[in-house]
């Protein structure tokens, strides 16, 4: 499901300024949203900081760009500037339909031994075998060229969790980053110096 609250919540001086979310496996059960500093036992550094960017008015804040998109060992070749959102009112990766149609579904099923639609949702795709891993190439805040990688585990538990959007991308972006990200990478939201940071999330330790 998608996040359909359009009000902000966040601005300078308010607690929420700066906040970070730890996704578990089940996406609710034992997942926390903590205000302020991470919480440094829900990941392993490095960091990825992302400048934040609004590539249109219609865009949520939490948007960085998004420089190429990597298949496996392929690198996609698409000429326009992509932008990701991080929501978390998302239950999987979000695609600009156009997008998904044109370069990423061919790319990411072209290794799997079957590929077909569920029957009781034409928008869920089901396939076996090992599928390659997808890559978000981002540029960090110091510069440098960063990949965010979803492997076969990651985004294809029981099927394959990308979930193309018609006219997403009339909304200035193409990728809806959600809980399939998320339970990869511990994110936090840092609205006081304009990032988003990524570092990949651990497990939680039990008392």
């Amino acid at each position: 499901a998608r996040s359909i609250s359009g009000m902000p919540v966040v601005f300078d001086g308010s607690p929420l300024e700066r906040f970070s979310f730890y996704m578990t496996g089940s996406s609710a059960s034992g997942s926390i949203m903590i205000m302020g500093e991470p919480d440094p036992t829900l990941f392993k550094e490095p960091w990825i900081h992302c400048p934040l960017k609004t590539p249109s008015p219609l865009s949520s804040g939490w948007t960085v760009a998004i420089e190429k998109i990597r298949v496996g060992n392929n690198e996609l070749v698409i000429s326009e500037s992509l932008y990701a959102t991080v929501d978390t009112g998302t239950s999987v990766i979000g695609v600009d339909g156009s997008l998904w149609g044109a370069y990423l579904l061919g790319a990411i099923v072209t290794g799997a031994r079957k590929c077909s639609t569920a029957k009781d949702d034409s928008d869920t795709l089901v396939c076996e075998g090992t599928l390659p891993d997808v890559a978000f190439q981002v540029r960090a805040d110091d510069g440098s060229l960063q990949e965010l990688v979803l492997t076969n585990a990651d985004y294809n538990p029981q099927y394959v969790e990308f979930l193309p959007i018609d006219g997403l991308s009339s909304q200035g972006v193409h990728f809806l980053l959600g809980d399939t990200f998320m339970r990869k990478y511990y994110t936090e939201f840092n609205h006081k110096d304009r990032l988003l940071s990524f570092a990949i999330r651990v497990e939680k330790r039990k008392k």
